[in-house]
C-alpha cells in the first residue's frame, strides 16, 4: 500500500506562503517565505507512529502551483527521495536521495526537516539529526 499527499501552498502574510495537511500516514508543513523566490523554503514532515506498519512507502508533495513542487518519498526501508523543482511539468531541479536511521522506533513519532535554497537542497535532518545528501541524477522507481 502507498500513502500520498498533496498540500497547496496559499498565501499567509506577504510574500509568504504556507501549506500544512494531515493525514493518517503524516503531517506536512511547507513554508516558502519569499513569493518571488519559490525555490527557497522548508518543509518539514512528521511520520505517524506505526505508518510502516500498513505501508511500504509514502511519498508528501508541497506544491504551489506553477511555481514550486517539492516532493519527498520515504520507503520502509529507510531509504528517501527529495525531488525539488517547478510544479509545471518540467523536470525537478535537484533530486537528493537520503539514508534515515534503521533503528528508528517505528512506534513513535519522526520528524523528518527539508531546507532548501535557490532551487537546491540544503539539509535534511531526521527528528533534529543531520542527515547524509546524495545527489542523484534520476529517481529510484517506486
Amino acid at each position: 500500500m502507498l500513502g500520498l499527499l498533496l498540500a497547496v501552498a496559499a498565501p499567509v502574510a506577504a510574500g509568504e506562503y504556507r501549506a500544512h495537511r494531515t493525514t493518517e500516514l503524516f503531517t506536512l508543513e511547507a513554508t516558502l517565505p519569499d513569493a518571488n523566490d519559490p525555490g527557497t523554503g522548508i518543509v518539514i514532515i512528521t511520520i505517524i507512529p506505526g505508518v510502516f506498519q500498513n505501508h511500504t512507502w509514502f511519498t508528501a508533495i508541497a506544491l504551489k502551483p506553477a511555481a514550486f513542487r517539492l516532493d519527498a518519498t520515504v520507503f520502509r526501508d529507510g531509504q528517501g527521495l527529495v525531488l525539488l523543482g517547478h510544479a509545471d511539468g518540467s523536470p525537478p531541479r535537484d533530486r537528493v536521495g537520503v539514508e534515515f536511521p534503521k533503528d528508528a522506533d517505528a512506534a513513535i513519532a519522526h520528524t523528518a526537516k527539508i531546507t532548501f535554497s535557490q532551487w537546491r537542497v540544503d539539509a535534511v535532518s531526521f527528528d533534529g539529526l543531520p542527515v547524509a545528501l546524495q545527489r542523484r541524477t534520476a529517481a529510484r522507481a517506486v
